[in-house]
Parts: C-alpha cells; structure tokens; sequence
C-alpha cells in the first residue's frame, strides 16, 4: 500500500508541474499572439487598401498606376507602424 500511495503522489506532483508554464514559455506565447495581431492587423490594411483602389480604378481608370503605388506605399506604412506598436507592446509586457 505504501508504494502505490508513493507512486499515487509522484504521479501527481509530476501532472502539478507540468500544468505550469515557465517565464520563457509564456514570453514565446505572448510573442506568437502578438506576431498573429500584426499579421492580423496587416491583412485589414491590404484589404482596406484593395477597397481604395478598386474604388479609385472605378472613378478615373487612367490613374490607376499612381493611385496603386500611393495607396501601395500607404498601406505599407501602415502595416510597418502598427506592427512596430504591436511589437513594443510585446517587449513590454
């Protein structure tokens, strides 16, 4: 009886520490949820972006050069400030 109960309390001191994240592993998954926000974050730009020039290509079909590479240059402007914002608040959690 003694050694099932010593084998019982093993086996649940050992599912009592696994059931615990270490600092590093909460980092990294902090890290992933923040990378998911930014891609997120930058898809919702692109398709705001393909809004605008699909609108701009129905107004004036001729400019539709310029208008991609404003509306291009824009959006990736965008993406790079709030994937910067998303990853400060990664660094400062």
């Amino acid at each position: 009886m003694k050694k099932f109960v010593s084998i019982a309390a093993v086996a649940a001191l050992g599912l009592a520490t696994t059931a615990c994240d270490s600092a590093a592993e909460n980092a990294a998954e902090d890290q992933v949820e923040a990378n998911e926000e930014a891609d997120a974050m930058g898809e919702a730009v692109e398709a705001k972006a393909d809004a605008e020039l699909e609108a701009l290509d129905e107004a004036d079909p001729t400019t539709m050069d310029e208008a991609e590479a404003i509306v291009r240059d824009k959006a990736e402007s965008m993406a790079k400030e709030k994937a910067e914002g998303v990853a400060k608040d990664a660094v400062g959690m």
